[in-house]
């Protein structure tokens, strides 16, 4: 009779960065164009622009989807760490 394995789903950790509504173009002017106040005038830093939290997942698409009812209606990106 054979054994059956089970196989050992390792979890990785990935990191929701989750764009606050209305915040979309001010993260973009921070973080990818590194300005420092927005075009309107207003200073920018992280905490006014998105959240963050860390979750374990098998894969990314169930962390996007962790992500997803986390944070609904938000523009996210989700990244693995390590």
């Amino acid at each position: 009779m054979p054994t059956e394995k089970k196989l050992n789903m390792a979890k990785s950790t990935y990191k929701i960065t989750a764009i606050k509504r209305g915040m979309e173009r001010k993260y973009r002017e921070f973080w990818i164009e590194g300005k420092k106040v927005s075009n309107d005038g207003t200073t920018l830093h992280p905490a006014m622009l998105a959240d963050t939290d860390m979750v374990e997942a098998k894969d990314f698409s169930v962390a996007e989807s962790m992500a997803r009812r986390l944070f609904p209606g938000r523009t996210l990106e989700v990244s693995r760490l390590g």
